[in-house]
């Protein structure tokens, strides 16, 4: 019963927020971008002791999968963690010049939020109001 009113409370604040304060709402995506830790110099210390894990892995997912013939998904996991393993072992390179490419901005999700916010305020402000009556019952 907590848990629905922090969440009713979460989301009547960002619904607020998100309807009437736009620079606030700037404020927090700048704070909300910056990273929190760079995991590239760790990894290429231990490259290949890191691509032949994702290797195992893999080949533990596709034994598994053909081993209970499984959903399609678990085939597609297994082929796309061997991959990785593979390029991190034989062309880390590669896998560095994708790292800087992925790193780029390609789609700017700042715009589109604050283009929609008020539709989002309302949505958030309707769950808000979901979760305290859903609190309200259980307390009845």
């Amino acid at each position: 019963m907590i848990w629905f009113v922090i969440l009713g409370i979460i989301a009547l604040v960002f619904g607020f927020l998100f309807i009437f304060s736009k620079e606030i709402l700037f404020l927090v995506s700048l704070i909300m971008e910056r990273p929190l830790a760079s995991i590239e110099p760790r990894i290429s210390s231990i490259r290949g002791i890191a691509g032949g894990i994702l290797v195992l892995i893999a080949l533990w997912i596709l034994y598994t999968a053909v081993r209970i013939v499984g959903p399609w998904y678990l085939y597609l996991a297994g082929l796309i963690i061997l991959l990785f393993g593979l390029l991190y072992l034989f062309i880390p390179r590669w896998v560095d010049q994708m790292s800087k490419f992925t790193n780029r901005v390609v789609f700017a999700t700042d715009e589109v939020i604050v283009g929609g916010r008020r539709s989002i305020g309302i949505v958030l402000l309707i769950l808000a109001l979901y979760f305290f009556y859903t609190a309200f019952l259980v307390l009845k």
